[in-house]
């Protein structure tokens, strides 16, 4: 199998060059920040431009089956005094990152001074419709090079409620995407790469940061058998709570509280069952954000595998992000979303894809932050030189 080309560029998406590497890996994750690594086993000579990160961006892209795209967050140079040089390892977010480094003000498109002629941004109707109208908003504020995808119409996509007070997108609408089984994916058109068919004839050109959303899939016939994981397990939780107080908008006494009970589960439980739960749902709807809660705390059968690509299913060919997948194990029949898909490859001619299902990883925490505070700086040193 051809081993997956690594292509870096400038703050201006121009071309830098390709880098060859000893491994390499990178990860789509469903509705979080990818992560990626690189190992380089010598001091290449893209290494100076590699290292104008601290100051500019520096852009990442893998072409393989689907083009993985993000940027390089960090280059670390460590000694190997075996080999008598020094080795660059680079770590990458992709481009899921833009939403975490984004954010939804009460007065979407008014100035700083005017945020306080609104309590917030508040917007109700079907979900995909809803997310995009507010990312619309916002990348005509910032000027930032994305392009959203325009929403189906009709949008099938479940009603909801979004409330907007300087949220980040990324928190902001997450459990309207739990809700409605939506993932989003945010890539960098390259060259010679199709945009999504809503946008084949918009004309938009490479180097867009493109947004749209996926539904989660039920795919019947994707299951692996047992003899098919390569590791993972089936958990077994207990319910924690039946019922969630929700507190909503207010402080102090003027606060509103909602409540919301799942009385089957009350049921079942009976009385030695743990009652109650309480969240503040802040800016979010408090009935979505109560649902979400007690689905968090429902207990259940959680199955978390991974599993050999091409055995019997090949990513991206026959699964995708979001696919709902199934199997049976020790008797137990489990079905988990597809949560993320990592390539690896190695200059040894290795190339693989592993599918996660169950819950993802998360990203190391500090790589988020420190790619957040890179962009937003990035963003702004950009608005400053138009």
């Amino acid at each position: 199998m051809m081993l997956p080309i690594l292509s870096l560029a400038d703050r201006d998406n121009r071309l830098i060059g390709e880098l060859p590497y000893t491994d390499l890996d990178v990860v789509w994750t469903w509705n979080q920040v990818g992560t990626g690594s690189v190992i380089v086993p010598e001091l290449h000579p893209l290494f100076g431009q590699i290292a104008a990160l601290t100051d500019e961006v520096v852009l990442a892209r893998v072409d393989h089956r689907r083009p993985w795209t993000g940027r390089v967050t960090e280059m670390d140079l460590q000694l190997d005094r075996n080999r008598g040089s020094w080795q660059m390892e680079l770590t990458l977010v992709d481009d899921w990152i833009w939403l975490k480094a984004l954010l939804a003000r009460q007065n979407p498109l008014g100035t700083l001074n005017q945020q306080g002629y609104a309590e917030f941004d508040t917007r109700t109707g079907p979900a995909e419709t809803v997310i995009k109208a507010i990312l619309a908003d916002i990348v005509v504020r910032t000027g930032v090079p994305i392009v959203i995808a325009p929403a189906p119409d009709p949008d099938p996509s479940p009603i909801v409620t979004i409330k907007a007070r300087m949220d980040t997108v990324a928190e902001l609408i997450e459990d309207a995407l739990a809700a409605a089984n939506l993932g989003l994916t945010v890539t960098t058109l390259g060259p010679g790469d199709e945009p999504p068919p809503t946008l084949a004839d918009s004309g938009v050109a490479p180097g867009t940061v493109i947004v749209d959303a996926v539904p989660m899939r039920v795919q019947p016939w994707l299951l692996w058998d047992e003899a098919e994981l390569v590791k993972g397990n089936l958990t077994f939780t207990a319910p924690t709570a039946h019922t969630a107080t929700i507190g909503g908008t207010g402080d102090g006494v003027n606060k509103q509280y909602t409540q919301l009970r799942d009385d089957d589960l009350a049921a079942s439980l009976g009385k030695y069952g743990l009652p109650e739960i309480y969240v503040d749902a802040g800016t979010s709807d408090p009935v979505a954000k109560g649902a979400a809660t007690l689905a968090g705390v429902r207990g259940g059968i959680t199955a978390n595998f991974t599993v050999e690509d091409a055995m019997p299913w090949s990513a991206w060919d026959d699964y995708q992000l979001g696919d709902l997948a199934g199997g049976q194990v020790a008797g137990i029949d489990w079905r988990s979303p597809i949560s993320q898909i990592k390539l690896a490859a190695s200059d040894n001619g290795e190339v693989g894809y592993t599918p996660r299902i169950g819950a993802p990883t998360p990203p190391p925490e500090a790589v988020v932050v420190q790619a957040v505070r890179k962009l937003a700086a990035n963003v702004a040193a950009e608005r400053r030189r138009r």
